[in-house]
């Protein structure tokens, strides 16, 4: 097995040795970036480790598995779709809250858009510690809004609301 900094040097021979290439400058400075053996280009954590997912896509796979429970203890928000943005649209509807954390849109038939619900991720963040916490916040957003697709109370869906 060849040692990884006879490998580079013998790359950068390579590529400064080609016909057309005018440049010992930009073979330096392939030199320079990878000094020491620094750069090795591998990832820091390995893809089953919990780390390696971004805040962004735990977002998603906690909100997915508690919408996906809710829809399966009630089979009508099997037609509500879920959608994930970071932040509310500027101008909120004169009858929300200053922070809205979701919202539901009923379907458009004549435009071919079916109903669903867009959480946003940054003010429901804002409201959370720690991650146990999201859950619970995200549980608790999702339940309001799937009671409002269903048109029936938040009690209705779970009693320990």
């Amino acid at each position: 097995m060849k040692d990884p900094q006879i490998a580079r040097r013998n790359l950068y021979v390579r590529v400064a040795a080609s016909p057309g290439f005018s440049g010992a400058a930009r073979a330096k400075r392939a030199r320079r970036r990878a000094r020491h053996g620094r750069n090795l280009g591998l990832p820091l954590l390995r893809p089953n480790h919990p780390g390696w997912n971004t805040r962004s896509a735990q977002f998603d796979q906690v909100a997915v598995e508690i919408f996906r429970e809710l829809s399966q203890r009630h089979p009508k928000l099997g037609q509500v779709e879920l959608a994930v943005e970071a932040v509310p649209a500027s101008d909120p509807a004169p009858w929300e809250d200053a922070t809205c954390l979701a919202r539901f849109f009923p379907a458009e038939h004549k435009a071919g858009l079916h109903a669903r619900i867009v959480l946003y991720q940054r003010p429901i963040r804002s409201q959370c510690i720690s991650p146990e916490q999201l859950q619970e916040v995200l549980y608790i957003v999702l339940l309001e809004q799937c009671a409002q697709a269903l048109g029936v109370l938040p009690q209705d869906l779970d009693p320990d609301y």
